[in-house]
């Protein structure tokens, strides 16, 4: 081979920049999966362990004893629903759960609890009827998240450990979906505790 074509060929300079260009192609390279493991890697690892930790965390909350909210006027929030009755809740309530102040909701506790109790106490006792005759030993804690909208119109969803709200979820979610709370200046959310106890 003769000519420029073979000049070039073997001129050392070319030589080097393909050598220093391959280089840049493997620093480019490692730095692309460098990239790739603090942007895709590190935060999908962090977040399956995240998820584990959750787990294991709501697993750690359904058998140690809940974090409790007290109202300082030991004023009632929420409900205890034994065999025989529903009644106002004193003392210590669901953290998650505590009673709202004025600031909270334009309708105040007192009004929602006397609509829950009066429109909807007979449903819940029949829901926890219904339910002990399939387990006698059925008791605990849920929580009815309750939203009343500007029209009116209400959508309740309760929480709380896996067997009792398999139980009772959706017939206390009806039985208060029902009460007729009024139309609110603005529209309300709040967290109505409810004790169901076998005693």
């Amino acid at each position: 081979m003769g000519g420029p074509y073979r000049e070039r060929m073997i001129v050392p300079a070319y030589i080097e920049s393909f050598f220093s260009y391959l280089r840049r192609r493997r620093a480019l390279g490692r730095g692309i999966q460098g990239v790739l493991f603090v942007t895709v890697i590190v935060p999908s690892l962090l977040a399956l362990a995240g998820v584990a930790l959750a787990r294991l965390g709501s697993k750690r909350a359904e058998t140690t004893a809940e974090k409790t909210s007290v109202d300082p006027l030991g004023r009632p929030w929420g409900f205890v629903v034994s065999r025989a009755r529903v009644e106002p809740r004193t003392g210590p309530v669901p953290a998650l759960a505590p009673r709202p102040t004025s600031a909270d909701t334009p309708i105040s506790p007192e009004k929602l609890m006397a609509a829950i109790e009066t429109q909807a106490g007979k449903s819940l006792l029949a829901c926890y009827t219904r339910a002990l005759a399939d387990d006698d030993a059925l008791a605990g804690e849920l929580v009815a998240s309750l939203l009343v909208r500007r029209d009116g119109s209400a959508e309740v969803a309760a929480g709380g450990p896996r067997p009792l709200r398999a139980a009772l979820g959706s017939c206390v979610e009806r039985a208060i979906h029902g009460v007729k709370f009024g139309v609110p200046a603005d529209a309300v959310w709040v967290h109505v505790p409810l004790r169901f106890d076998a005693k």
